[in-house]
């Protein structure tokens, strides 16, 4: 019934996401990052998915919306344990990697809004992400099968994985997949052409 909603909201928690801790125990969710719409659109795909209304605070130009709610924790666990944990383990649920292929697209994007990074340079420009080998490995399967562009060499810097795909030919289809039904502040398509 949602799953566009809890395809971005997953993918936010994934790239910018952990877990709230009391006691030892942990007993909600939170979301951190210092632009405002993303910070709205996680706030209103927990209101929209559960109901709650988070709790959002400001320390100087960061943002968190916290999720206290043992709901949302067992929810979470029983889509997929390693969403509870520390946000070095990055994974897609297996789940999740059945949805629609709208809903996978707004997946990725909330992980490339999240965590993504858009590099320019003189006459080229590349979108990449960091994380595991095998959290890339799912990524650019997505992108493969959605967008024609071929595989891309994970490269790896100590122990960090990243995936990137550049030029203005690969960005401009990587850009159309991610955002071509988003409205908002992306970076304009023209910038691509």
């Amino acid at each position: 019934k949602n799953g566009s909603q809890l395809c971005k909201l997953l993918g936010y928690h994934i790239t910018d996401g952990c877990y709230e801790l009391n006691r030892g125990r942990k007993n909600g969710i939170q979301f951190s990052n210092n632009n405002k719409l993303l910070i709205e659109d996680y706030s209103n795909a927990i209101k929209s998915i559960f109901g709650i209304n988070p709790i959002v605070l400001r320390r100087k130009n960061n943002f968190s919306v916290r999720v206290i709610s043992k709901n949302v924790v067992e929810f979470m666990k029983n889509l997929d344990s390693n969403l509870l944990e520390k946000g070095s383990i990055k994974k897609i649920p297996d789940k999740i990697m059945m949805c629609k292929k709208e809903d996978i697209s707004i997946l990725l994007r909330a992980m490339f809004d999240g965590d993504g990074t858009v590099s320019f340079y003189k006459k080229y420009i590349e979108f990449g992400i960091y994380g595991d080998k095998c959290f890339l490995d799912n990524i650019q399967k997505f992108i493969c099968q959605d967008t024609a562009l071929n595989k891309n060499k994970i490269c790896k810097n100590r122990s960090i994985y990243s995936l990137s795909y550049g030029g203005k030919h690969n960005a401009k289809k990587f850009y159309d997949y991610l955002y071509k039904d988003a409205q908002g502040d992306q970076v304009t398509i023209a910038s691509l052409s």
